[in-house]
Order: C-alpha cells, then structure tokens, then sequence
C-alpha cells in the first residue's frame, strides 16, 4: 500500500539524516525501548496523514499501527520523548532542504503568519515569548499573536512548491526585510523576488555586490499613477512571485501550520512549525 511504502521510505530518510545530524539518537534506545527514528516517523506520519495535534497522531497508531511498533510507549511518555527530539526537527529540516540544493536562477522570498492566539487574545498572550509577538498581517487584515515564517523558494515553476531553499522565523513585528538582510548571501540566486515590504535601495545595492538582483514591484508614485512599463513589471514579479504563494498554500492545506494555537510553550511551537516544513519536505527527498 502507499501508506506503508510511505513509511518505509520516510523511516529510512530519516535514519539517514540522523547519521549526519545527531549520531547519538541512534545509539541511545535500550532494549524494548521505540527508536528516535521511529518517534519521528510517527509524527511526520500522523501530520501527513491529516493529524493536527499530537494526541491525534498517537491513537491512530496506537490503532492501526500497533504491530509495526509494538513499544510504543503510554501517550505522556511518547510526547516526553518528542519534545527531547525538537531541536534535531530544525537540523533536519536544514539537511532537506539543502539537499541537492544548486544555484538558481531565480528566488522568491515572502513570509506567512504563524498565529499563536488571534486578535482578541493577541495584547493578553504570552506563550513563547522569546519567539513571538503581536503583529499585524495585512494579507489577512488582522492582528495576532505569533511569529513570522520566512521562505526562500525556488521560482522555477516546475519545482515549486518543492523546493525550500532556506527558512526561519521571527517574531510578528519583526520588519520581513530584516530576514533578507540578514540571509541574503545564503541565497544563491541570480535574482531574488520579493513584494514592497522588501524594497530598500542599500539593500538592492548589497545584494547587486554580490553578483545578484533584488527584484521587487514598484511603488505607486505619490499622488499619482504606475506608467504602462511599471504596471507590465508589476505583473511580470507577481507571476514570478507564484512560486511562494502555491508553497505557502501548500503547506496550509497539507499541515495547517499557521494554526499554532495548540502550542503551549516555545518548544511546542517549535516542534510544529519544523515538524510540519519536515513533514512535506519528505515527501521530496
């Protein structure tokens, strides 16, 4: 079935990343004990499979999966072993998405919402306070509580939306920029795209340094109109700029990663936005 050949697959990729990132997880399981691999393989499992919140995940394989890990522990001690394993998802995460990762002609940056508590509860919210905060997303018209997920993306069209080539987050007031400025020499692009938030002229003229071009729509003159040539760029960076939108979509609709209300601490909230970027990215490895 493709379910099993899926887990077969995704167990072995991870195994194999584990070797690079964290050699010690695969050395520290005792006698009757689940694997490091096998508690990963399960949440990943349990995200793709439509799961969004932990408990979820561990009665459907309780369920279902009982003969392919029969040590699974009780439900608190399968969610005390994943939380020791969270920062190893943000290394993974890495590993894949620099995997056969090459220079590129064009790159599209942009970032999503990641929202902790929406705007009611955004002034009163303190989970993760080192990674959040209340910000405003104007794609969505609101204020929330959270953090910002950045995206490098491949714009070739044919790749997109699997081909992640950097990622962070930030907290929700954080200016998007300021992650451009500080990762752009990681982006090994000829151009990079981006929307108005990332115009800045000292910026454009690093990047150009480089070797590379900061490519962004233009500004609405004050008081006055885009000309004919500015509207036909205008469109020409939209078009490109549907690499990030179609992963940002995909993401959405495949992990529900800007729903992160369930998180109750900053290791939670780690564990799933880096779980769910892990989750699909296998599906590319």
């Amino acid at each position: 079935m493709d379910w099993e050949y899926q887990l077969i697959s995704d167990y072995m990729t991870i195994e194999k990343v584990l070797q690079t990132v964290a050699p010690e997880c695969l050395e520290r399981t005792g006698p009757n004990q689940i694997s490091d691999t096998e508690v990963l393989s399960i949440y990943f499992w349990g995200i793709k499979s439509g799961c969004r919140d932990l408990s979820a995940t561990y009665r459907l394989t309780a369920s279902y999966l009982k003969d392919w890990y029969p040590n699974l522990p009780c439900y608190q001690q399968y969610d005390k072993r994943l939380n020791r394993l969270t920062e190893i998802l943000e290394l993974i995460f890495g590993v894949l998405s620099l995997a056969d990762r090459k220079n590129t002609d064009v790159a599209v940056i942009d970032s999503m919402p990641i929202i902790v508590a929406g705007a009611k509860r955004s002034s009163r919210a303190k989970v993760a306070k080192n990674l959040c905060a209340k910000g405003f997303c104007s794609s969505k018209n609101m204020y929330y509580y959270g953090c910002k997920l950045h995206l490098v993306v491949n714009g070739d069209r044919n790749k997109a939306p699997y081909d992640m080539l950097l990622g962070d987050i930030t907290p929700a007031n954080d200016h998007d920029i300021n992650f451009l400025k500080k990762n752009h020499l990681a982006i090994n692009a000829k151009s990079i795209y981006g929307d108005k938030a990332y115009i800045s002229e000292s910026l454009k003229k690093e990047i150009k340094r480089k070797g590379s071009a900061l490519v962004c729509p233009p500004k609405k003159p004050w008081k006055g109109e885009l000309n004919l040539g500015q509207h036909l760029l205008s469109s020409l960076i939209s078009g490109t700029r549907q690499a990030i939108e179609t992963t940002f979509g995909w993401l959405e609709a495949r992990t529900g990663i800007s729903k992160a209300n369930k998180a109750r601490s900053e290791q939670g909230l780690l564990r799933h936005i880096f779980g769910s970027l892990v989750a699909v990215g296998l599906n590319c490895a």
